[in-house]
Order: structure tokens, then sequence, then C-alpha cells
């Protein structure tokens, strides 16, 4: 399953919040503008994996009760620059550090070693049958984070927890960030994989075209076609024959689905620095 990136419907209300009046360029825009290059860079590489067409489809034996049934399954036939992961931290570590550096100007000089941007999947403030807080400690973090920041600030960064996208069928982008950037911190690479866009399946034999099909975006080992023909046919006599677009993806743990690139990473880019940043930058001080 491919996914894109959810924000509630929030990030675009927040991009009319307002804006602030410092003029000098904060440290936050300078890390935006590095995740920019990075995915440049990651474009780049991107191009030049999509021009290897390195996919096929290749013969697969069904099962013994579908003896009779000629099945067919992508295969990627070239690994992606290990270099690409690494790139993609970097990334992640710029665009996750944005947010943190503009917590720390949001509150006090005496919270600035406390003060973070934090990112909660569960609710902080849930109750159990008793009225007593289910997770104390996550409350207790999540306030030591935004702890003299401006209550307009802090209402802000509190509707756009992950937590309340309440169940979507889209991860959140916040949630996204944190599972990534957790992952380059613990010193693992982000798992990349081939994938195939917009792919199309014809079906030949004896050189006459049996179908042609769209089937949308498909991985590694999927099945392309499952057919059965009238005639005998030898296994040289039937081609099948796949067209799409060579992409790269991200296998993003504890979430269901792949993260196609580039656009994953440009939506994750254009909500922190189009809509996120803007709406808590109308807090700070000039």
């Amino acid at each position: 399953m491919v996914f894109s990136v959810a924000c509630r419907g929030v990030c675009s209300d927040l991009g009319s919040v307002g804006s602030t009046s410092v003029e000098t360029v904060e440290s936050w825009w300078l890390k935006v503008e590095r995740a920019e290059k990075h995915l440049v860079e990651i474009r780049g590489h991107l191009r030049r994996y999509s021009d290897l067409h390195a996919y096929e489809a290749v013969s697969s034996k069904p099962s013994k009760r579908e003896a009779h049934i000629r099945l067919y399954r992508l295969r990627i036939t070239a690994a992606p620059d290990p270099r690409v992961a690494v790139i993609i931290g970097d990334f992640i570590f710029a665009l996750r550090s944005a947010l943190d550096h503009l917590a720390v100007a949001l509150v006090p000089k005496s919270r600035r070693y406390d003060a973070i941007f934090p990112i909660r999947t569960t609710d902080p403030w849930a109750r159990n049958n008793s009225g007593g807080y289910v997770n104390d400690d996550a409350r207790k973090s999540f306030d030591d984070a935004v702890t003299g920041m401006h209550p307009g600030a802090i209402e802000v960064i509190k509707y756009l927890q992950p937590y309340k996208l309440n169940g979507g069928t889209e991860p959140h982008v916040l949630d996204l960030l944190s599972r990534l950037e957790n992952l380059d911190k613990h010193r693992a690479l982000v798992v990349l994989a081939g994938i195939v866009d917009d792919l199309h399946v014809r079906v030949l034999v004896r050189g006459t075209s049996l179908s042609e099909t769209a089937i949308g975006a498909r991985d590694d080992g999927a099945e392309v076609a499952k057919f059965s023909l009238i005639q005998p046919a030898l296994e040289s006599e039937v081609q099948v024959e796949v067209r799409g677009t060579p992409r790269l993806s991200i296998q993003v743990g504890g979430i269901d689905g792949y993260l196609v690139l580039p656009d994953g990473l440009e939506a994750m880019l254009a909500q922190v620095k189009d809509h996120i940043l803007p709406a808590l930058t109308a807090f700070l001080k000039s």
C-alpha cells in the first residue's frame, strides 16, 4: 500500500495564523534551507535510479491447485544506492531540528535547555477509569517541553499532535518525521525499496496481445499478471511486458505501506516550511 502524508487538515488551517515580524534569518529557516539542499541531492539520485529501468515480469509457479494458471510477478533487478538512505537521514534531521530550534526560540532564556518540539502519537492527557493520567510521565514530559511558550503557541503544538488524527488512513506528517528521525538517530539507515509506479501490464501469446491492464504501483514480488490459456502454449510463446516509472520508497516501521520518493519528503518539507513554522513564528517576540 502506498501512503501519502496527512496533517488532519491542520496544516492548511494554520497557514493563515500569521507571520513573524522578526526580520533576521533564524536558525530554523537555515535548517529548512539545508533540508531543501538535501532534497535536491536526493532527487538527483532518484532520477539516476529511474533511468536504470531495473524491473521485469518473471514467471512464478502457481499453487498445485492452480496448475493451469500462468502467474507473473514483478522483479526489481537493481538495489538502490545506499548513499541515498544517508542523505535522507540528513534531510530528516534538518527538518526535525528546525522544529526544535523554533521551540527553543519560543521560550525564555532560562528554559532553552529544556524546550523541544514534542511529538506524541498517544494522548498525554488520557485518563484511566479512576481519573488519573494513563501516562503521567508523558504528560509531564510534554509540559516540560513547552513551559514558557506563549499560550497560543502551546495550543498550536497540541493541535498538531499525531494522536489527534484518530485513526486516519494516512500517517501524520509529524509521526513520520519522528519515526524516521528516531530510526536514523539509533544508527540504522532508512530502508529503501524499489517500486514501479503507474504500472501497465501487457500479455502476449505468440505475438498476439491477450490483455493490457493498468495496475498502479507495485513493489518487488508483487503479482502483475495471472491468467489461463484456452489453447496450450510453451513458456517461450508467452510474454508479459511491464512498463511504468521506477521509483524508490521508504518502508516506515510501525506503519503499513511505503512512502514514495520524492513525493513523501516533499510533502513533509512543505507542511513544516509553509504551515507549521509560520504558525508558530507568529508568537515570537520581535
